[in-house]
């Protein structure tokens, strides 16, 4: 593993751990899981079976995850993401018929046309006020408005 890369948790799916931050599930998504899930899901016996359509459908999930969060964008990038979006949409019909489409699988189908427009995603992407909105989060505020010396306008009467 690059030493840059944050493992996972070790205790990654129990309650306790809480919730994952944006870029860890990346990291988890791109680097991890497929190391993984081919050797928990593939099944020689059969080709066709859910394992391999399950296999199947993560590989195009992350082929367009690694799309969308390059930091080089050639021509040929939107369409391949076009591409494997459309398979990852038709593969999930039928392993996951239970499942209604959401808004957010509309609006991925919009990320070839931003790279078009806007180049690599990353730079343009909000994990900056993202990271700014955790940190914030993070500070203790009870009671400590007190402390502050805050302007108040006095009534003229």
């Amino acid at each position: 593993m690059p030493s840059w890369l944050e493992r996972p948790p070790t205790n990654l799916g129990e309650k306790t751990h809480g919730k994952l931050k944006a870029d860890t599930w990346r990291v988890l998504f791109t680097v991890f899981l497929p190391l993984i899930l081919p050797e928990l899901w593939h099944d020689a016996s059969t080709p066709e079976g859910r394992s391999n359509m399950l296999l199947k459908n993560f590989h195009f999930l992350v082929y367009c995850t690694n799309i969308v969060c390059s930091y080089t964008v050639t021509s040929d990038m939107p369409e391949l993401f076009t591409q494997n979006y459309h398979a990852y949409l038709i593969t999930s019909k039928p392993l996951f018929s239970h499942a209604k489409p959401r808004p957010n699988h509309h609006y991925a189908m919009h990320n070839a046309e931003q790279l078009r427009f806007w180049g690599p995603l990353p730079q343009v992407s909000e994990f900056f006020g993202e990271r700014q909105n955790g940190l914030l989060q993070g500070i203790k505020t009870n009671g400590i408005l007190r402390t502050f010396h805050i302007f108040r306008p006095t009534l003229l009467l």
